[in-house]
C-alpha cells in the first residue's frame, strides 16, 4: 500500500488546482489536505521544486504575497487544513 502511495505523487498544476478549488460542497469545514507528502509539525508539502508550509501556500495562491513582518496561521488550528476561509494573517511578533 505504501508503495503505491509513493507513486500517486501529485504534480504541481494537480496541487494548485486542488486548492484554488477548494471544497464548495462544504465552505465552513476543515478541507484536510489528503496527499501523500511527508508531514511534519507544520505540514510542508512539495511544491516547485521546495518543501512548502501549506498554510503559506494556500495563503499565496489566494491572496498574494506574505508581507516579510507577518506570518501564516489557521483559525482551525488543522495542520492539513486547506480552507482559505480558515487562513489569516498575522502581525510577527
Amino acid at each position: 500500500m505504501k508503495a503505491m502511495r509513493r507513486a500517486m505523487r501529485l504534480d504541481d498544476a494537480t496541487k494548485r488546482e486542488m486548492i484554488l478549488k477548494g471544497r464548495p460542497d462544504k465552505p465552513d469545514s476543515c478541507w484536510i489536505w489528503k496527499g501523500t507528502e511527508p508531514t511534519n509539525q507544520q505540514f510542508s508539502i512539495w511544491y516547485g521544486h521546495r518543501s512548502v508550509r501549506l498554510n503559506r501556500l494556500v495563503y499565496m495562491l489566494h491572496f498574494g504575497p506574505i508581507p516579510d513582518d507577518h506570518v501564516v496561521a489557521r483559525s482551525c488550528g488543522a495542520t492539513r487544513c486547506y480552507n482559505w476561509a480558515h487562513i489569516r494573517l498575522m502581525k510577527r511578533e
